[in-house]
């Protein structure tokens, strides 16, 4: 028989997927630090891998419900379970996604009996009720499966959800009717779910129920109404790139041609199915178009080809352990092999057919093989054997018609039934919706009252915070302009002080002096060196923030001048801690300068001898911290100022002045904690200063 493609649609994946990325939702994972964010970072990751890699889905699934259940998060641990049964559900180990999805059933219905206004946790219930019939009817028991589905719509009716109503319920239901061949149900739940997609515009279910009322008008031999509704649904997926579910249309297409006879058109679109299918890995819709272009081989007499398509749905149905597809696709093969005359390896398959067939009793397939059996006795001159397969043949048809009368005589009982369920749906959400509108009357009602009486005191309220916020924007104005005022004039200091006459004096002697004894490469070096560090102090004075690196090559170049200038009284070392990017990490510039500075004019230059100046830069990423420390083997302080004191010429310095006012300005401006620590070392044998500075990372 030709196999049509009637779409069961598992509900894989919740209606908000993420779109993510696996790589960021992996980086953004290591840096969480709560429990429930692990979860939904994990539950997301899954998700994406879902779609491309079951084992890694499952893997980061199972991570996920093990710290759900651990902390108690029991909503979000039904919808993982439930995921992990999707995943199984998609290689085909139904047994496994049976179990999750009891598993995910059973916490979700616990919720809801403490909980019964959580409509979310409804909803996966709904989800869960219809997983779990799409596999009992799967294994045979539809009654099961519609008892299930039924549950499904009880929730989903009570929570409006007629989104899930159209997209899997009804569609379910209408298949599941249609397979048991009561097409006149199975119609009215798909112009239900049309219904419903036609009044919100959505053209992907508008071509899912033209596509069911397709396969209900092949099921009664209107092949070419069939043709039409498959064409709609053909053009709409077209129109919206709807490619996987393209391959469902293009079967069903081709499944009308070849009951029109036209075999050319039938083997066009049934191969543009299976390569779509063949993308897309879906093993057991791919195994019904592999039948589907067998068949038509067959038709055509090119039986070896047709052969090597039965095989391959031979394969597939014994890997998910289909007995009935099993048995119909050894029938198939067995079949094709009789017409190549290999009536031996025929004749296995089809006892191997007829064996299955009578233990479950599927006897519509006892039909079919027993007639097969009989032709393969009759042309290996088995002619008893033959004999009985047909009088056997002649029973099963007879009952089977038989069935069919018992079927049309209760049909009047069950379509009885079937419309008193109609009639309730119809009714509970009529009452569904009155209800909703005379809430919505009553609480319109209590807002508008509500509304007038604070109206008048929202309007003095509105008026009074108008003029304390008018009020708090002049005062912040003006704050403002006189912070922007100190800056400018700090700016300015600070310029001055880098700017030092004496060192830009100094450093031109020097340079004059490599001139006059023609060391050009060293006067070069120099001047190179010295227009750098003005450049660095012109360009930088009046930017809030500079990267460490700039702040420490201009260090290093103050210092290498400062060495020149006083003829190598001193020696320097700058240690950075090799964990920070200093590209990176910003602080206020021109800080750390003015304490080096003081470090060689009041702690070296008074030494007799040479002196050494090391400058260690430490990080503390937690708090978002440099830690600088400006160490001397100077004279000290105590030394420095007895010195002072005997100098008949009282030098001011205002360097230190500026930056102690500039450091209060950043603290009191930014909110920052800049603060700067002096330690006199042991016997008199230099001076310590420690700069706590917080950073910028960008």
């Amino acid at each position: 028989m030709i196999r049509l493609s009637i779409i069961f649609v598992f509900i894989l994946f919740s209606v908000s997927s993420i779109a993510g990325n696996i790589d960021s939702l992996l980086q953004i994972f290591n840096k969480t630090k709560t429990e429930k964010d692990k979860v939904d970072l994990l539950f997301q990751i899954g998700k994406e891998y879902q779609k491309v890699n079951i084992d890694s889905g499952i893997y980061y699934f199972t991570k996920a419900e093990k710290i759900a259940d651990k902390n108690n998060i029991q909503n979000r641990r039904a919808d993982i379970i439930k995921n992990i049964g999707n995943c199984y559900q998609a290689i085909g180990n139904l047994e496994k996604a049976l179990e999750h999805y009891l598993k995910a059933l059973d916490i979700s219905l616990k919720i809801d009996s403490l909980d019964k206004k959580d409509t979310l946790n409804k909803k996966l219930s709904a989800n869960l009720y219809h997983n779990i019939s799409l596999i009992k009817n799967f294994q045979g028991d539809n009654n099961q499966a519609i008892r299930l589905l039924y549950e499904s719509r009880k929730l989903r009716l009570e929570i409006n959800d007629f989104y899930g109503l159209a997209v899997f319920t009804y569609p379910s239901l209408g298949a599941i009717y249609m397979e048991r061949g009561e097409y006149s149900k199975a119609s009215t739940y798909f112009y239900n779910a049309l219904d419903i997609w036609e009044k919100s515009d959505n053209k992907i279910g508008i071509a899912d129920a033209y596509d069911y009322l397709g396969v209900i008008s092949e099921k009664q031999n209107d092949y070419q109404r069939a043709l039409q509704y498959y064409t709609k649904s053909l053009q709409l997926r077209e129109k919206i790139g709807d490619e996987y579910f393209l391959s469902f249309s293009y079967n069903n297409i081709g499944v009308a041609y070849f009951h029109l006879k036209n075999y050319e058109k039938a083997l066009e679109f049934c191969g543009k199915s299976l390569e779509i299918k063949l993308k897309t890995n879906d093993k057991l819709s791919t195994r019904n178009t592999y039948s589907n272009i067998g068949l038509i081989y067959q038709l055509q007499g090119d039986y070896e080809l047709s052969l090597s398509y039965f095989l391959k749905t031979v394969e597939i149905s014994e890997e998910f352990e289909d007995l009935y597809e099993t048995t119909k696709a050894y029938i198939n093969v067995g079949t094709t092999l009789g017409y190549l005359k290999k009536f031996e390896s025929a004749e296995e398959y089809l006892i191997n057919a007829f064996e299955i067939a009578k233990k479950n009793n599927y006897l519509d397939l006892l039909k079919d093989v027993t007639e097969n059996i009989s032709v393969v006795y009759q042309n290996t001159n088995q002619y008893e054997k033959a004999f009985n397969m047909l009088l056997l043949h002649k029973q099963i048809s007879d009952s089977l018609f038989n069935a069919d009368m018992i079927k049309k005589l209760t049909s009047i009982e069950l379509n009885y039934e079937f419309e008193k369920i109609q009639a309730t749906d119809s009714i509970r959400m009529a009452r569904v919706a009155f209800e909703k509108e005379f809430l919505q009357n009553e609480k319109l009602n209590r807002q508008k009252i509500i509304t007038y009486i604070l109206i008048f005191g929202i309007i003095i309220m509105l008026i009074m915070a108008y003029l304390i916020f008018r009020t708090f924007k002049i005062n912040q104005k003006a704050k403002q302009n006189e912070l922007k005022s100190r800056a400018t004039e700090i700016e300015k200091s600070l310029l001055r002080t880098q700017m030092n006459p004496h060192f830009i004096f100094n450093s031109m002697n020097s340079i004059q002096h490599f001139i006059s004894k023609n060391d050009s490469y060293e006067a070069e070096r120099y001047l190179s060196k010295f227009a750098k560090l003005i450049r660095f102090i012109l360009e930088n004075s009046s930017q809030p923030y500079v990267c460490l690196h700039d702040e420490i090559s201009s260090l290093q170049l103050y210092l290498e001048l400062e060495q020149l200038r006083f003829n190598y009284k001193f020696d320097f070392t700058i240690n950075i801690d090799d964990r920070i990017d200093d590209e990176f990490i910003k602080i206020p510039p021109m800080l750390i300068q003015p304490y080096v500075e003081n470090a060689i004019l009041h702690g070296i230059m008074p030494k007799e001898t040479n002196g050494r100046i090391l400058l260690e830069v430490k990080i503390d990423e937690k708090n978002s911290v440099l830690y600088c420390n400006i160490v001397d083997d100077g004279i000290g302080r105590e030394k420095s100022k007895e010195l002072k004191s005997k100098n008949s010429i009282r030098h001011k310095s205002i360097g230190m002045q500026i930056t102690n006012e500039r450091l209060n300005f950043l603290n009191k401006e930014s909110q920052s904690n800049i603060w700067v620590r002096i330690i006199d070392l042991e016997n008199a044998s230099g001076t310590r200063i420690e700069l706590t500075i917080p950073y910028k990372d960008e």
